[in-house]
């Protein structure tokens, strides 16, 4: 790790620190205090072990859907928005039109907004307000009814709500005006969000996957808990005391390249802090900060 200052340029009193954070772990954030009381729980399920040089020699696991969240630790390996595709009920010539573009109009007036053969996943629905409501989920010929009353619910008591605790689903009164489902929804089969009446805007994003992809399908019993607590604690950070550190200071020499750094081993870098004073971040904000990797 190198860095580059232009020449003539003089700091005095720079202090700067470095932090490496080098373990398999990452960090999450905590509010929301009124609905989980401690991170703590949220924090041991990022607990997992460091990787192996036997794991480094196979292919990663895909971490799909909810998974994802369960290992922000394997951040570097997870497939975010790979392969990502949408659908909405938007007009493409501009107007608000909505209600007109839908996949098919079933016989018992019911309007079909979305429908896919998987295997797959669905990871975001969103209508506009409440219009349409109630709707209808229908995940390899299990269906679930959902109202506006069932979405952002802090503590839900049954199905269908409670697979979909805030923040993984926002009431319009939440969200400032649309009803939104933001959970992974997997389907091996066929997924169909069907709404009982005239629609409005509706768009949603999903993930189509490879025949004879391992995936077990969404049922509304599916215990996601652990990954609501997660997503609760957004707000502050509760990355574990035990994550290895560097740190340091010292004064450069304009014009000069000077080595932070180096790192031996199969390691990570999740941050780096660098602090000044005040009068000098526009001369940091042009220095060049070089991350060197050595062949030995």
């Amino acid at each position: 790790m190198r860095r580059y200052i232009s020449r003539g340029v003089v700091w005095f009193g720079l202090f700067f620190l470095v932090v490496v954070l080098v373990a398999a772990q990452f960090w999450h954030s905590a509010s929301y205090k009124q609905m989980v009381p401690s991170c703590t729980d949220a924090l041991s399920m990022q607990q997992t072990s460091p990787m192996t040089s036997k794991d480094m020699r196979t292919v990663p696991p895909l971490y799909l859907g909810l998974d994802a969240y369960r290992h922000w630790d394997k951040l570097s390996y997870l497939e975010v928005g790979d392969r990502v595709e949408g659908w909405s009920s938007a007009d493409p010539g501009g107007t608000n039109h909505d209600n007109k573009h839908i996949v098919r109009k079933l016989p018992n007036g019911e309007r079909v907004l979305f429908d896919q053969v998987g295997p797959g996943i669905v990871t975001f629905m969103r209508m506009q307000q409440a219009i349409g409501a109630p709707w209808q989920l229908t995940v390899d010929d299990r269906t679930s009814t959902f109202s506006r009353n069932d979405l952002g619910q802090p503590d839900p008591t049954g199905p269908p709500s409670n697979a979909f605790a805030y923040p993984l689903s926002l009431n319009p009164d939440e969200s400032h005006g649309s009803s939104i489902l933001a959970s992974a929804i997997p389907f091996e089969q066929k997924l169909t969000w069907t709404a009982y009446h005239d629609n409005g805007n509706f768009y949603a994003l999903y993930r189509k996957l490879p025949y004879g992809t391992p995936l077990t399908a969404w049922n509304s019993q599916t215990d996601n808990s652990d990954v609501v607590r997660l997503l609760r604690c957004s707000g502050s950070d509760i990355a574990p005391g035990r994550i290895s550190q560097q740190s340091g200071e010292f004064a450069p020499v304009g014009g000069t390249e000077t080595s932070l750094v180096t790192l031996h081993g199969q390691q990570q870098i999740r941050a780096l802090t660098l602090q000044v004073p005040a009068r000098d971040m526009i001369e940091l904000g042009n220095a060049r900060l070089l991350i060197r990797e050595f062949a030995f």
